[in-house]
């Protein structure tokens, strides 16, 4: 059986490079069989190979011959199909539904082992090219370092790793010194910027097949980021389909912005967006004619050539230049956020009424387009289906998938799992009640990165916004990605409260129902750096985090010193444990409930009781009732878990005093400092520090 992840291992221990002054943080190392040379800090100096072999022994010993691990993991584990449904392990569940009850850990690659590795000071800055250092090493993040921390990230519990955009990316106005990783050059090809010169005998496709392979060998899934909606501006596909984007003149690309719209025009836009779903017709306002006059007729492909970076493929139409324009959001029309000046949307319908960019044809599609690009959605539907041929991944996210046109949504929905029947989707989409899950998809993104730092904010009727969200969470239609952040907001440990919160949230998301923990890389160290500046941020934070590297467009690494580290990952890695020992209890719908407080003389729903408690129980007669689960139809006895109590103060500067009314005077054990608690009369009285979630077990 051929395998990627053989020819890795045997290229790396078949190798010495004792010659390389190379270190890296000493959290990296997981085999006790690696050598440190020195110790400086919290960093270690090893023998780069050595490192590397000892690390992937650990993986290689749980290698079973009989296993193909280039499939997806869903294929190796025996399934079975019924009637639509996955039968797995007993359980009978829609596809991809491993999904909805994952522990997900989330990176950039060329972020997650970027690191100092000569410890000059400088990330890289060679003149040949600036990832690597002056040795020729690689100090960017690569496939083959991140697979040696493969076991890291399963030493936190976690089950599924995420990955942000690998394909080719352009450089054509590109963002940062490096670029965006959503800047696609071509969907097909992986950047060759996340090869590692220690296997320069093979390229970025057998690495990035080795990763697979070594995540399945740990019983991990992998998930990736595909994007259907742009590309970059000097995408392979500009001079080979100049039909399949929008083109304008070349002299007015400096001050091509979104189309301009009255206010009387956007109050009748949103009326129309607003009834959307009650009308087949769906007629929009068009943007006014000087905007529709920029845009061309598409060059043919000979007139195109690539110029430079800065100008990327210029075309000729009717004796004048044109390009492809930058793209910017597209909903509402008239939003703040600055222009997407390194990528262009594709044109996914050809209609010559409809040739403009504009919110029109490119999210709300207005009913009378009429012809489908048919060659561009037929390449759009396979990006996905590549990489599962081609590297066996388990499941993806569309980046703004329900912005698609709803047919090609589902055909690329479809066409994935006529591949692989078990492949995971998870939508893009903010909206919580989204119907996802009739589309196909087995979680949505969510709110929970704008909620949860929000727990004493009122909501629209007048509630605390966060307890009002996790109230809600059991009727949401899809379960949600439990996160603080995402790649695009402030880090956890950068809110109000810092590791405070970031401690206190990640107890509470991973008991709640309905919700899927999600880790971005450097959550665990309390790391305090953006990646991205895209979210969540005041325009003064923009002004002064926009002047230091952001890992999605510069070199940059995450923080493995932060003295918090220590303390966020056995914090991490304690409720990830909880999580697994209890998670028939908490992936159940229906055994979650409010359990309503007196804190500080305010009511339990006010914005100014800080303090989130609920139970997660079982009695007799849920026993009847665990065949409607998150999963679907239970076909085996489930183990009964025990009750948990969770008690948060979400102040985190001041001491609260809470009356919890629990209703009942059984006693429960605090899972953290073993301390006892026991109602009178179905009232609990709870002192609980600034940030401090008391949670605790029933005896």
């Amino acid at each position: 059986m051929s395998s990627s992840f053989r020819l890795i291992f045997d290229a790396i221990s078949s190798k010495e490079r004792e010659d390389l002054n190379f270190w890296i943080p000493e959290r990296w190392i997981t085999a006790k069989e690696v050598k440190v040379l020195e110790r400086k800090g919290t960093n270690a100096k090893v023998e780069p190979c050595a490192y590397l072999t000892a690390q992937f022994k650990q993986i290689e010993k749980l290698y079973k011959e009989d296993t193909d691990y280039r499939k997806a993991l869903s294929s190796t584990m025996g399934y079975k199909m019924d009637k639509g449904k996955v039968v797995d392990n007993g359980v009978k569940r829609m596809p991809g539904d491993w999904l909805s009850g994952s522990n997900i850990y989330g990176m950039y690659v060329r972020n997650f082992t970027a690191f100092d590795h000569d410890q000059d000071g400088v990330l890289g800055g060679s003149k040949k090219n600036i990832t690597l250092n002056q040795q020729g090493v690689k100090e960017t993040g690569t496939f083959l370092k991140s697979m040696a921390l493969l076991p890291y990230i399963k030493s936190f519990g976690f089950d599924t790793v995420y990955l942000l955009p690998i394909s080719q990316t352009g450089t054509a106005y590109r963002k940062g010194e490096l670029g965006s990783p959503y800047g696609m050059r071509n969907n097909f090809k992986i950047d060759t910027m996340f090869h590692d010169p220690m296997v320069d005998e093979y390229g970025p496709d057998v690495e990035f097949r080795a990763f697979v392979e070594a995540a399945h060998i740990l019983g991990m899934r992998v998930m990736l980021d595909f994007v259907p909606r742009t590309a970059a501006r000097d995408s392979d596909f500009i001079k080979e389909h100049p039909d399949w984007f929008y083109w304008i003149l070349r002299d007015a690309d400096k001050n091509y912005h979104s189309p301009e719209f009255t206010r009387d025009e956007l109050h009748e836009i949103h009326r129309r967006v607003d009834h959307w779903h009650d009308t087949k017709e769906k007629h929009m306002i068009p943007p006014h004619q000087d905007y529709v006059s920029l845009f061309t007729e598409p060059p043919q492909p000979e007139t195109i050539e690539y110029v430079s970076p800065e100008a990327g493929y210029v075309g000729k139409v009717g004796g004048k230049e044109v390009v492809v324009p930058g793209a910017f959001a597209d909903w509402p029309p008239d939003d703040i956020q600055p222009p997407w000046t390194d990528v262009t949307y594709y044109k996914l319908y050809e209609d010559p009424g409809f040739n403009y960019v504009a919110y029109n044809t490119i999210r709300m599609y207005d009913s009378r387009i009429a012809k489908k690009n048919k060659a561009l959605w037929d390449t759009i539907a396979n990006f996905i289906p590549f990489f599962q041929e081609e590297f066996g991944i388990d499941g993806a996210r569309i980046d703004m998938g329900h912005a698609l046109p709803h047919e090609l949504e589902h055909i690329i929905i479809e066409e994935a799992r006529d591949i692989d029947p078990d492949f995971g989707f998870l939508a893009e989409d903010f909206n919580v009640w989204a119907r996802a899950r009739e589309k196909g998809y087995n979680m949505v993104m969510g709110n929970s990165w704008y909620t949860f730092p929000r727990t004493m904010a009122p909501s629209e009727n007048g509630d605390s916004l966060a307890k009002h969200f996790i109230k809600e969470l059991p009727k949401y239609p899809n379960p949600v990605w439990g996160s603080p952040e995402t790649g695009d907001t402030p880090r956890a440990a950068a809110r109000k409260g810092g590791i405070k919160f970031s401690k206190a949230i990640w107890t509470i998301l991973n008991c709640l129902p309905n919700m899927v923990p999600f880790c971005f890389s450097g959550f665990e160290l309390g790391d305090h750096k953006p990646n991205n500046l895209g979210l969540d941020f005041t325009p003064e934070e923009i002004k002064v985090l926009g002047q230091k590297p952001l890992a999605f467009f510069d070199r940059a690494d995450l923080s493995w010193d932060s003295p918090f580290a220590d303390e966020m990952v056995a914090h991490v890695k304690k409720i990830n444990e909880f999580r697994a020992e209890n998670k028939g209890n908490i992936l159940h719908l229906d055994n979650f409930k409010w359990v309503e407080n007196e804190t500080n003389g305010k009511p339990f729903m006010s914005p100014e009781n800080p303090t989130i408690s609920f139970i997660r129980f079982f009695e007799e007669n849920m026993l009847t009732i665990l065949t409607s689960g998150m999963f679907g139809e239970i076909l085996f006895p489930i183990e009964v878990e025990r009750d948990f109590l969770v008690v948060g103060n979400m102040d985190f500067e001041n001491e609260v005093i809470s009356t919890v009314s629990i209703g009942y005077d059984e006693p429960f054990a605090n899972i953290f400092t073993g301390e006892k608690y026991r109602a009178v009369d179905g009232k609990m009285n709870l002192r609980l520090k600034p940030g401090e979630v008391i949670l605790a077990v029933r005896e």
